[in-house]
């Protein structure tokens, strides 16, 4: 867990890859629960076959805050962890496009 709170609370992306069933999921909620509420703004949601993007920025613009026309962010003092659990769900397009991933 210590990689991942280290590189979380300095600002760096994180990409957890592994088989089926080895613990990644809980892994990561486990680091989420522990981070300070009043600091850090915490939004997962899971991919599926039908996941497409207009959901996923719903999802995520739900969570955050108006600033200015067109400009998001985690209420102010605080940052922002986005969790995005099984990322390769969405089904390919006709020409091999996965959006929600783009």
């Amino acid at each position: 867990r210590y990689i991942f709170d280290v590189l979380a609370t300095h600002g760096k992306h994180v990409l957890f890859g592994g088989p089926t069933g080895t613990g990644k999921t809980v892994y990561i909620k486990q680091s989420l629960d522990a981070m300070d509420k009043d600091k850090w703004t915490n939004i997962q949601s899971t991919f599926s076959a039908q996941t497409n993007a207009n959901q996923i920025q719903d999802i995520i613009d739900n969570k955050l805050d108006k600033r200015k026309k067109g400009v998001f962010g985690p209420k102010q003092g605080t940052r922002a962890v986005v969790f995005i659990d099984d990322l390769n769900m969405p089904m390919l397009e006709e020409y091999g496009a996965q959006p929600p991933i783009e």
